[in-house]
């Protein structure tokens, strides 16, 4: 909440590209489809929420965070 507007763009940009390379490693898992689900809702999450706060006048409020961090939430802790 308290990160700067670059900070928080480049966060969600890059958590975008880090959902793309991770839902390649699950290509040939069984449970691929349903994986691949998960990260593209994710991937239409971040989306979402950095071509609205590409805008300076869109607010980042504390459901939006919540929004963005579930999302990250896919790429596990590292």
């Amino acid at each position: 909440m308290t990160a700067q507007r670059p900070e928080l763009l480049r966060l969600l940009v890059t958590g975008v590209h880090q959902l793309t390379v991770c839902a390649r490693t699950h290509y040939s898992e069984p449970d691929a489809l349903d994986r691949m689900r998960d990260i593209n809702e994710a991937i239409h999450v971040l989306s979402g929420h950095l071509r609205d706060l590409f805008n300076e006048n869109g607010p980042l409020t504390e459901s939006r965070a919540d929004g963005i961090v579930a999302a990250l939430r896919l790429l596990g802790p590292s």
